[in-house]
Formats: C-alpha cells, sequence, structure tokens
C-alpha cells in the first residue's frame, strides 16, 4: 500500500487567525524591569530588606559611613509604600555621605533625565546628584537646595561625559542633618513613554498580532489598582509568586502604551489566585468603561479619556499546576470560571 499526499495550493479551504500565534510579556527576571522598560534604578523607591549592610535598602550602598553617619529604614516618614531611606550626619567630617547604586551602564554623550523625591532637616547645604565611575570620579554632577519640611520633587537632565559600563548615581550631602529619600528615577531621555527604543525596535519585527500580559504565573497574585496613577506613589510589593520586589511602575496605562507604540492588540490575565470576579470587573471597566464610570473616571484623572477597548481577556493562567499561586483543580476551576 502506498499512500499519497496532494495539496491543492489554489484552494483556500479556511483561515488561520492571526491571533493562534501571539507573545506575551511577565514580570520576571529581566523581561520587563531591565528589559523592555528603560528605568536604570532597581529598588527606586527604597522598599525592602537590607543585603550587604544593615540599614541600607538593597542594592544601594553607603558613601563614607562612617561612626556618626548612620542609616536606617524609616516606615514612619515615607513618599511611597511603607518606607523610606534615612540617612543621619550627626558629625561633620569633611566628607560627603548618602548613598549610592551601580552598575549603570552609562553611554557618553547620552542625555538622562534623573528625578529625586527628597526630605530634610537641619541640612545647611545642597544635595548633590552625580553620574560617576565606580572609584568616585564624577562624570557629571548637578546640586540643588531642598527646602526643610515636606517632600520635594527635583528633576533634571543631564548629558554623561563618559562610557562606562560600571557607572554610579551617587546621592550625598556635606555637613550634618537629616535626609530621607522617598524615590529616584534615571532613565534615558530617548525612551519612549518608559520604553526602550532599540528593545522596541527589535519586538516590533517579530510583528507581535497580540500581546498578553501581566503573565503567566505573575498574574494569579497580581492586583491591577497598586498599577496605576503617579508612578512615584505606586507601592512596591514583594511579589509571591517569584519572590522579588515588584515596584508597579508597569502598570495598566504603560502596558496600553506599549501596545499602541507596537500597533498589537492587548490582551489581560485576570487574577484568579488570589483576586475576586469583583476586582476583575473594576479592572474591564478601567480599560473600557466610559469616563463617567466608576473606574471609567480613574483612568480618565490618569490622562486616558478614551476607553482602551481591550477585546481579549483570560481567566487566570495555569491554575491546574501546584506551582501556581491559589492553583485549583479543573472542577473548582469550572466553578471559578462561571463566577468571573
Amino acid at each position: 500500500m502506498q499512500a499519497r499526499v496532494r495539496v491543492h495550493a489554489g484552494q483556500v479551504i479556511g483561515r488561520v487567525d492571526p491571533n493562534l500565534f501571539g507573545h506575551f510579556i511577565e514580570h520576571l527576571g529581566r523581561c520587563i524591569y531591565g528589559g523592555l522598560w528603560s528605568e536604570m534604578l532597581c529598588n527606586r523607591k527604597f522598599n525592602g530588606p537590607d543585603a550587604e549592610e544593615f540599614g541600607v535598602v538593597a542594592p544601594w550602598r553607603s558613601v563614607n559611613r562612617g561612626p556618626n553617619t548612620f542609616f536606617n529604614h524609616d516606615n514612619t516618614n515615607f513618599y511611597s509604600g511603607n518606607q523610606s531611606q534615612k540617612i543621619i550626619v550627626r558629625q561633620d567630617d569633611g566628607l560627603p555621605h548618602g548613598v549610592r547604586q551601580g552598575p549603570l551602564a552609562l553611554r557618553c554623550g547620552r542625555r538622562y533625565r534623573l528625578r529625586l523625591i527628597v526630605r530634610q532637616e537641619g541640612l545647611q547645604g545642597p544635595l548633590r546628584f552625580a553620574l560617576e565611575s565606580d572609584s568616585g570620579r564624577p562624570y557629571v554632577e548637578e546640586e540643588c537646595l531642598c527646602q526643610e519640611g515636606d517632600w520635594h520633587t527635583h528633576e533634571v537632565t543631564i548629558d554623561c561625559r563618559a562610557d562606562d559600563p560600571q557607572g554610579q548615581l551617587a546621592i550625598t550631602f556635606r555637613g550634618t542633618g537629616k535626609v530621607w529619600l522617598g524615590a529616584a528615577s534615571l532613565m534615558p531621555e530617548d525612551s519612549l513613554d518608559g520604553w526602550r527604543p532599540d528593545v522596541l525596535e527589535a519586538v516590533r519585527a517579530l510583528r507581535p498580532p497580540l500581546l498578553r500580559w501581566p503573565g503567566g504565573n505573575f498574574a494569579s497574585a497580581y492586583h491591577w489598582l497598586d498599577g496605576i496613577g503617579p508612578r512615584d506613589r505606586r507601592p512596591t510589593r514583594l511579589d509571591p509568586v517569584w519572590g522579588a520586589l515588584e515596584p508597579n511602575d508597569v502598570g495598566t496605562d504603560e502596558f496600553m502604551a506599549l501596545c499602541a507604540i507596537l500597533g498589537t492588540e492587548p490582551y489581560l490575565t485576570v487574577n484568579v489566585g488570589s483576586g475576586s470576579p469583583e476586582e476583575a470587573a473594576s479592572w474591564v471597566e478601567y480599560c473600557n468603561g466610559a469616563a463617567d464610570s466608576t473606574y471609567g473616571r480613574m483612568r480618565a484623572d490618569n490622562g486616558h479619556p478614551e476607553p482602551y477597548g481591550v477585546r481579549y481577556w483570560g481567566v487566570g493562567n495555569e491554575v491546574y499546576g501546584n506551582w501556581q499561586y491559589g492553583h485549583i483543580d479543573a472542577e473548582t476551576y469550572a466553578h471559578r470560571f462561571l463566577e468571573f
């Protein structure tokens, strides 16, 4: 017996859905932070634990720590989440004191937007921030005077004067006083709504018909309200799925901007692992509701009066697996699906 396969190339028998092979991004490793997203600082809102130095929020490091310089987590006075970085200098030793972070891949001639949210008590001189080498040699530095009292935001655009893959950002001051760091941000000026143009170019070449977000396993513990509003104010959460600190800098509006830049269809996965049908419904209203609805008004207040018109929604992610946060069996999921 001999089998034959005959192909009628000119005969159309059906249509392949363009969304059959979509793509998705997840808050995991360097997929978003350190990958697609252009923010260069880690733990920029100073939340979470120490690592190598007592009182210094990881991965930040102290500058000129000494017997009269103290570093603390402050969980009473903070700008975002539930913590700030507090620095106290009780005796002037003539040295600058503060924190630094690196390595940062700095490029000569590139412009960077630097933003710092800070408050102080008893500081006599300016606050200094600099892009510098690992040894402390400055490439560019700026100073600002910060009034005593409430939180103040300082923003500058700076030009880097050297290529250095091991560059650092240092935030320091001289003399005595108390300084609280609430948030910091360092982004290349050429970022597109916060996204890296070089990575976007590579993704655009893939021509993804749709893009799924926020996961993946991450979706099973993600609460969308954490990711809207002013980014510096959004809370940092410990993600129980991947065990990482989630700054919530990339939320619904940032993802929608990404889809618009790429010309791709958004596909959102609602939280079944620790969420509720009510939370999912409010997210749908935020994305698709009129500007005079409860959550549509929140979207409009965040600068997006027109509904996004999201057509594709997923109810949970891999809920059958015991690796999944809030995993359940098939029958239970069927009941949960009907609730959603």
